[in-house]
């Protein structure tokens, strides 16, 4: 990214810049907080900084660590700081708690960072996602510990780390410095928790994540041409409402503003976080075409088949262990449900097979919060 186009980087001109954008917008609160003017939620005690990037993956994951902290030790201050906001996105747990403060976090640049250090004062710095390289430097420099879940810095060490992957694993490893480096454990597993039960008089739901829009017509023709369709509904999971709108109107029933979901004759689109979980009371199967970390691991904590496209395979970790068949395309996985249908005892060995990965990360995921949670403490 360009140094003027990075919003969150260490150029001073460019944090000028695009304040002066924000509050020629009125969005006086992102300004002040890119400079480093973030609060503290009130109080005394200590403080941890959990901040993280952009991306809308990365602060679910910062604000369940947040509320893990929050729930373990509620004497605890926190503050969660993101660089960018997500609609519709809003932990409301964590907004109603006087411990906890969420809001934009500073710019990279040295003077914001440092004003940001000293107004937070926090005892142990997490950052969920690759840390900001100053941000980095300047915690060594003040002797503040620092955890990271994810990449490792560019430069710096860290107190603890957290890697999601094996591959993140060996990276920090070979970068060498860090105190300590956990297991590997996608912490977006967090996020997934099994249905409470199985509805027994609703109709059977099948799950199709990330199919692109030209491809719509073609698959729900197939759809409706099984004797999967006499029985159960597909949904259709869109990974943002305009890929849903997309969606809906191949298939003649467009979203109207503000829907999450469309259903016409068995076929449902649906743009809800949740993805498979708005539904998993009823789910029978989940083929991801496209990689989603949530969508993934909602799929396996259901205890259902879970069957991932090449593609998405290459990109996501979690589909390519055990608990995940690999198909070519969404076509395959219309014919792999059909055969299960016919042999359901082989999709409850498959469904088993997914809440098995699901347990196992989970429990490496929940010891990696322990052990941050005892950095939290003794920070």
């Amino acid at each position: 990214m360009a140094p003027l186009a990075d919003a969150h980087g260490g150029s001073l001109l460019a944090l000028w810049l695009h304040g002066l954008r924000d509050r020629m917008a009125g969005a006086h609160e992102r300004a002040d907080a890119r400079w480093g003017w973030v609060e503290a939620p009130p109080g005394r005690g200590r403080l941890v900084w959990v901040r993280t990037g952009g991306s809308l993956e990365a602060l679910r994951v910062a604000a369940e660590l947040t509320a893990a902290l929050h729930a373990r030790r509620p004497r605890l201050r926190l503050a969660l700081t993101y660089e960018r906001e997500h609609p519709g996105f809003a932990p409301a747990a964590l907004a109603a708690s006087r411990r906890v403060r969420l809001g934009h976090g500073p710019a990279d640049a040295p003077l914001a960072v440092r004003r940001a250090l000293a107004r937070l004062r926090p005892s142990l710095v997490l950052s969920v996602g690759r840390p900001r390289p100053n941000l980095a430097h300047l915690l060594t420099e003040a002797s503040v510990p620092l955890a990271v879940v994810g990449d490792p810095p560019r430069s710096g060490t860290a107190a603890l780390v957290w890697p999601a992957t094996a591959a993140e694993a060996a990276a920090w490893r070979e970068a060498g410095g860090s105190a300590r480096v956990l297991p590997p454990a996608d912490p977006a597993v967090l996020l997934a928790r099994p249905p409470a039960s199985r509805a027994a008089d609703a109709a059977p739901a099948y799950w199709l994540h990330g199919l692109e829009a030209d491809e719509a017509g073609a698959l729900t023709r197939a759809w409706r041409g099984s004797a999967l369709a006499d029985e159960a509904e597909l949904w259709l999971g869109a990974a943002s409402p305009a890929e849903g709108a997309a969606l809906a109107a191949a298939l003649g029933a467009p979203l109207t503003h503000g829907e999450d979901v469309t259903v016409r004759e068995g076929l449902a689109v649906s743009t809800d976080p949740a993805g498979p979980a708005a539904v998993a009371a009823r789910l029978v199967a989940v083929h991801l075409e496209r990689a989603d970390a949530l969508v993934a691991w909602r799929a396996l904590a259901a205890g259902v088949p879970v069957s991932a496209g090449l593609e998405a395979r290459r990109e996501l970790d979690v589909l390519r262990g055990p608990g995940v068949r690999a198909l070519a395309d969404a076509h395959e996985a219309l014919a792999w449900w059909a055969e299960l249908r016919l042999h359901p005892e082989q999709g409850r060995e498959a469904g088993e097979r997914a809440a098995q990965r699901y347990r196992q990360e989970r429990a490496r995921a929940e010891a990696n919060l322990e052990a941050l949670v005892a950095l939290a403490e003794a920070a």
